[in-house]
C-alpha cells in the first residue's frame, strides 16, 4: 500500500507494480510501527486508535480487582504508568495539529472524571494539578522536545 503527502496528496496517481507482478493501492490512512498517518498536505498522524486503547486499559484498571480494593495512590499511580505511555506513543515523532491538542486535553479530562466521580472543572483541574495529569499540552510539547533533543544528540555526537 502506498500514501502520499504534500500539495498534490488528493491528486488521482497512477498504479504502482512491484518486481514480482502485485500492484500497489493509494489509501488515505494507514499504520506504520503501531502510529497512524493520514494522507495530507503535512505529515500528519491520527491518534483515535491511541485513544481508544488508552480508555480500554484505563476501564480495564477500574474494573479490575485491583482498581477496586487498592489504595488510592497505587489507583491514581496506575493510569498514568499504563496508560499514558500507550496515550503518548508516537506524539514525540508526529507533531500535534492545534485542533488535535484539545482532543487529547479532554481524554485526560475525562478520566480523571472518572477517577474522582465528579463533573465539575474546579474539581477536575485542581485533582489534574494535584496528581500530575496535566490538562495542558505541555506534556505533548515535551514529548516532542525530548524526541528531538534523543535524535539531535544520537545523530551529532556517534
Amino acid at each position: 500500500m502506498c500514501i502520499r503527502f504534500g500539495k498534490r496528496f488528493a491528486e488521482k496517481c497512477a498504479e504502482l507494480v512491484t518486481a514480482s507482478g502485485e500492484r500497489l493501492r493509494w489509501v488515505d490512512r494507514c499504520r506504520y510501527l503501531g502510529v497512524y498517518f493520514t494522507s495530507g498536505c503535512t505529515l500528519r498522524c491520527c491518534f483515535d486508535d491511541a485513544k481508544s486503547r488508552f480508555f480500554r486499559a484505563f476501564i480495564a484498571i477500574l474494573i479490575s480487582k485491583t482498581g477496586r480494593c487498592a489504595s488510592e495512590p497505587v489507583v491514581l499511580s496506575l493510569p498514568r504508568s499504563k496508560c499514558m505511555p500507550i496515550l503518548l506513543y508516537a506524539v514525540e515523532a508526529c507533531p500535534l495539529l492545534a485542533r488535535q491538542t484539545p482532543s487529547f486535553e479532554f481524554t485526560l479530562t475525562r478520566i480523571v472524571m472518572k477517577l474522582f466521580r465528579t463533573g465539575s472543572s474546579k474539581v477536575v483541574n485542581e485533582c489534574q494539578v494535584r496528581i500530575g495529569f496535566c490538562q495542558k499540552p505541555d506534556v505533548f510539547f515535551s514529548c516532542f522536545l525530548m524526541f528531538l533533543l534523543t535524535v539531535y544528540v544520537v545523530v551529532f555526537y556517534q
